[in-house]
């Protein structure tokens, strides 16, 4: 097979842009040229429509994802399990020929789509390094299955630019969100920051006060107001937050003893 070196251009033209709404409305506009009417991409993390450790990238129909979500579709999702699993992008008549898939819970899954329009399309697997994902193609119902078959190769492409795309992308939103939980949260001072790093290495209250020279009372005043101004919920939890916050280092502090 030739590639149409147009259409791989294209794909390469994705690597320009610097957001995300625009990558979602570039892919929309050409999957649509090459007879496709959906995608699905997700990068790491569990594979869920709304799944906030991930970054998931979709054009999928809201009553489809509302069905999804409310259903826990993704625990039977044959063209989920296979991208997760496999290594190369295949049709999902293909997937569903397998033997593994063939089970009532993942057919049923299938004859879901179907009634919600989605009738056709290819699963890519994508991993890379520490990365993983996929990315699920939907093709319009007058696309023929040999269509979907030729188009693998490009749609492997597709998914390996997106990849590298979203993960840009992710680590942006990751620096963005340290930021934020930065500026929401209370300054703690030198004796709450003390008193969490030591809590950290798993010393009680009172360890904890006999080597700071305070009661364990004190202690206990000094985390619960480190609790308050990081909006933590126990101290294991304020020490996540003032970690991330960058108010207490990862390494703990040298033992004055």
């Amino acid at each position: 097979m030739f590639y149409d070196k147009n259409l791989v251009t294209q794909i390469y033209s994705l690597k320009r842009l610097t957001r995300l709404n625009r990558l979602r409305t570039a892919i929309e506009h050409l999957i649509w040229d090459h007879g496709f009417q959906h995608f699905f991409f997700v990068l790491n993390g569990a594979v869920s429509i709304q799944c906030h450790e991930s970054l998931t990238i979709h054009d999928l129909p809201d009553t489809w994802c509302q069905l999804y979500e409310d259903e826990h579709l993704n625990q039977g999702d044959p063209l989920v399990h296979y991208g997760m699993h496999q290594a190369l992008p295949l049709d999902w008549p293909s997937i569903m020929e397998l033997p593994e898939y063939d089970t009532v819970e993942q057919r049923g899954v299938m004859m879901l789509r179907h009634h919600h329009g989605m009738t056709g399309g290819c699963v890519v697997p994508l991993h890379a390094n520490s990365l993983h994902g996929l990315l699920i193609l939907v093709a319009r119902e007058e696309t023929a299955q040999e269509h979907v078959r030729q188009f693998l190769p490009y749609a492997l492409l597709l998914g390996q630019v997106v990849m590298e795309r979203a993960r840009v992308f992710r680590q942006e939103l990751q620096a963005e969100n340290v930021e934020k939980e930065a500026s929401s949260v209370g300054t703690l001072n030198s004796r709450e920051r003390e008193c969490l790093v030591w809590a950290s290495e798993g010393n009680t209250n009172k360890e904890i006060g006999k080597r700071l020279g305070i009661t364990e009372r004190t202690v206990v005043y000094h985390l619960g107001n480190a609790c308050r101004k990081l909006r933590a919920r126990n101290r294991q939890h304020a020490v996540t937050r003032a970690i991330l916050t960058r108010q207490i280092p990862l390494e703990g502090l040298d033992d004055p003893e």
